[in-house]
């Protein structure tokens, strides 16, 4: 702040604020050379700004870099958002990780997990909270773990910076989201030698796009246009305004199954197959639904071993049978806060296993 005064009156300036350091050093590459990054097991090369890794040999191989432990000093400063752009020819799994030594004592951390399946720029925002282990430690290292080991990948934009916005800013941290996660650059070439840029107007409009917009669909009706072969105007009006959706009703246990052992499919399958003809992609809701008046009847009155049986009965079968239909990912249980009258701990009552709805979890997973 400045002041001075003029005519017997004191105006001042407020300086901007100081852009939030980078933790990262070289994230975006510019010095167009590697350091002070370092590259294990396999090669890395900055080209136009980019870091490519290739050779690699183990899941742990490629890109490390030490950052200043000054930087955290209480546990406010391991509150950190983190992004970055990633590339690979291959479907893989990128596990962003620390290594931290304290006091002659190492442990490795995964701050950041994410599945990447498309041949282009995928840029990830998130905010962290970094590991309390860290407060006081004499190194902390960021790597980068990439299943399968062999893959190729490239990396560029590379950022953990101390959160902002400490007044709760919220509009501006969805719009820097919006900037990172809903937005590409589009490039554009043209063969001077066969066109006058004078005589050119150029129109472009967006036919589609990537980030996921979806709603969930009645799939008695989808199912009808499917048949009939012709959308009337409830499935056109899917048709053209989402690229993602989910069954509101006919993927859940209690119509899938309504006897034990008898499985009904159908409509789901007719539902997902339609969206596939327009190249839509379809989730999984859900497999299993917290209350107990939600679940199959004959279900509702099972306990201990019996109820858990048909639990992972119904987790198998169902997973199984969708992954023929490219169903990527799943709601595990629906609802498992109390609302309302009716609590939503049916699981856990009737199995008498506290951890039941972990068990499930990690079992779908598999």
């Amino acid at each position: 702040t400045t002041t001075g005064t003029t005519t017997g009156h004191v105006s001042s300036t407020v300086a901007p604020p100081l852009p939030v350091p980078n933790l990262i050093s070289n994230g975006d590459f510019s010095t167009e050379s590697l350091s002070p990054w370092s590259c294990k097991q396999a090669t890395c090369q900055v080209i136009d700004k980019v870091l490519y890794i290739t050779d690699r040999t183990a899941i742990w191989s490629g890109p490390r870099q030490d950052i200043p432990v000054e930087g955290f000093t209480n546990d406010d400063d391991l509150k950190v958002a983190f992004k970055f752009k990633i590339k690979s020819p291959e479907k893989i799994t990128a596990k962003w990780k620390v290594k931290v030594t304290k006091s002659e004592e190492t442990k490795y951390f995964t701050i950041h997990t994410v599945d990447v399946n498309i041949q282009e720029w995928e840029s990830i925002f998130s905010k962290l909270t970094l590991p309390i282990f860290i407060l006081g430690s004499d190194q902390v290292q960021l790597y980068l773990e990439v299943s399968p080991a062999e893959a190729d990948i490239s990396l560029d934009n590379i950022s953990l910076k101390p959160e902002e916005n400490e007044n709760g800013d919220w509009e501006e941290e969805a719009n820097q989201r919006i900037d990172v996660l809903r937005k590409r650059s589009v490039e554009i070439k043209f063969n001077l030698d066969a066109i006058n840029l004078a005589d050119v107007q150029i129109e472009i409009e967006q036919k589609n796009h990537k980030f996921p917009f979806g709603t969930a669909v009645k799939s008695t009706r989808i199912a009808e246009c499917y048949d009939a072969n012709e959308d009337d105007l409830y499935c056109e009006f899917v048709r053209d305004n989402f690229n993602w959706l989910v069954d509101t009703y006919r993927m859940k246990w209690k119509p899938m199954e309504p006897s034990e052992g008898n499985t009904v499919t159908e409509i789901a399958d007719k539902m997902i197959a339609w969206a596939h003809s327009y190249e839509k992609t379809v989730r999984g809701h859900a497999l299993l639904w917290s209350k107990r008046g939600n679940n199959p009847a004959w279900v509702q009155d099972l306990y201990g071993d019996e109820l858990k049986t048909a639990i992972f009965n119904r987790v198998n079968f169902t997973v199984k049978h969708f992954e023929k239909y490219n169903v990527p990912h799943w709601d595990v249980i629906n609802e498992m806060i109390d609302q309302g009258q009716e609590n939503h701990t049916f699981y856990m009552d009737h199995t008498g296993d506290p951890e039941i709805r972990e068990k499930v979890f990690k079992y779908a997973k598999e």
